[in-house]
């Protein structure tokens, strides 16, 4: 999990506004919005199977869900 983070960290995110390699804006610290994540596929930062293992764990979720490793 830490690798697909460490992936997503140079993408902005989408949901906090948290900027390139700036941990997002989490409560309590130390998470990472899905809407990074997502952004990070679409750059090619981390692939489709990293996200779907990222994910594996949620039941619904939202682009401003958190992941934490």
């Amino acid at each position: 999990m830490a690798e697909i983070i460490n992936g997503a960290q140079p993408v902005d995110c989408g949901s906090c506004g948290a900027c390139s390699g700036v941990p997002c804006l989490t409560d309590p610290p130390g998470g990472t919005h899905i809407a990074r994540l997502a952004r990070a596929v679409r750059l090619g930062r981390i692939t489709n199977a990293g996200l779907a293992y990222a994910l594996a764990g949620f039941g619904e979720f939202s682009g401003a869900s958190v992941v934490r490793p």
